[in-house]
């Protein structure tokens, strides 16, 4: 069984929560992520080292700007 394929599922499983959590207490206008464009694994925080996914280099995430 390969765990790393589930690293993404997890991290955007969390990611829900949060939004979930910020959408009920309307404290976020907008957030920025940032999705590695290889596996899908999500960061809330900028990316500078390796994905921790899928060991793509950070210049394969890319920024997603959600607003409200």
């Amino acid at each position: 069984m390969k765990i790393w394929g589930r690293m993404p599922e997890v991290q955007h499983f969390n990611l829900l929560i949060d939004a979930l959590v910020g959408a009920k207490n309307m404290q976020e206008a907008s957030h920025t992520y940032y999705v590695c464009a290889v596996c899908g694994y999500t960061s809330s925080e900028p990316v500078t080292g390796n994905c921790v996914s899928c060991a793509s280099p950070a210049e394969a995430y890319e920024a997603v700007e959600l607003a409200d």
